[in-house]
């Protein structure tokens, strides 16, 4: 009983901290309002039980929205601590470290090699003019220390999933004993995405509440966020459609795609992205449409949920 007071604690303390931060970061990129409708998709998405559940989503979530406003703001030693601590609540999160170090250099480059005007609009010159920034600004960068530091503080990210794979080695005497564990115990291990996605697609199966591959929500979600992957990249800062992108193919590649609503429960920047589409008060019936939607299926799925039933786990 002890452990599970102190689990719902520690999943509704995360919930709590991810859902400030989600709407800290998003109105520090688009306002309030965008903030507030994020937020709003978030608590009635369909999975989103899962952040009060005795499940590692919500202190997942918290890290990774934490991580990312910390590096959105420039304050990288926070960035890396956050994402360490989401790559030791689940191996995935040692992915951060791509969206980050991108979001570092793009810093770097611009406070050491600006973009400046050439007064051509063509292209090839643009191109050209980016690169050269890009490459010039860490070279200037490195000749400080404290670049070299704040750079170090990055590494943090991947020492997170290492403390982990430690003390699996410590408890098990196998290192990669939890990769075993997905493997022999769940039948999962690495497959390419777009193979998963054919075969998955190939050979449906039917609805069956006792079976946790739940076919018919699991394909949607995929294909859905698939498009949001695409969308991140035209609508928002690199730093969001990168994280999109590790977080959304990571699931694809472990040969099943059981469970993966809930994994992708904390693909953030698909609700800004709701947000941004559904604001304006001439898109009232967009907003309408996916907050009824959310809350319908989130009950349905509660039912299951309550239930035991294994159709979403």
């Amino acid at each position: 009983m002890a452990f599970s007071l102190a689990g719902l604690l520690v999943s509704n303390v995360a919930a709590l901290i991810a859902v400030i931060y989600l709407y800290k970061l998003v109105r520090h990129e688009f306002g309030a309002n965008i903030a507030s409708l994020s937020v709003i998709y978030l608590a009635l998405f369909p999975t989103a039980i899962y952040l009060s559940a005795i499940y590692a989503e919500s202190l997942f979530l918290a890290c990774c929205v934490v991580c990312i406003y910390y590096a959105r703001i420039h304050r990288w030693w926070l960035a890396g601590l956050c994402g360490g601590l989401a790559s030791l609540a689940r191996a995935q999160g040692v992915l951060l470290l791509i969206p980050v170090v991108w979001e570092y250099w793009q810093v770097i480059s611009d406070r050491y090699a600006p973009i400046t005007s050439t007064g051509q609009d063509n292209l090839q010159e643009r191109m050209r003019t980016w690169v050269t920034s890009r490459l010039r600004g860490p070279l200037l960068a490195a000749r400080e220390l404290r670049n070299w530091l704040s750079l170090f503080t990055l590494g943090l990210i991947p020492l997170g999933l290492l403390a982990f794979l430690i003390y699996g080695k410590i408890m098990t005497g196998h290192l990669l004993a939890t990769f075993d564990n997905l493997n022999w115990g769940w039948g999962r291990f690495f497959e390419n995405p777009l193979q998963l996605l054919f075969m998955s697609l190939t050979h449906p199966e039917r609805a069956n509440p006792m079976d946790w591959n739940f076919w018919i929500l699991n394909m949607s979600i995929v294909l859905l966020f698939l498009g949001f992957t695409v969308w991140a990249f035209w609508r928002l800062p690199t730093i969001y459609a990168l994280f999109t992108l590790v977080m959304v193919l990571l699931p694809l590649s472990s040969s099943r795609i059981n469970s993966i609503s809930r994994y992708y429960l904390i693909v953030f920047p698909a609700f800004i992205l709701l947000a941004l589409w559904s604001n304006n008060v001439e898109q009232a019936n967009r907003r309408y449409f996916i907050i009824i939607f959310f809350a319908m299926l989130q009950a349905v799925l509660m039912v299951f949920f309550v239930l035991g039933l294994p159709a979403i786990a």
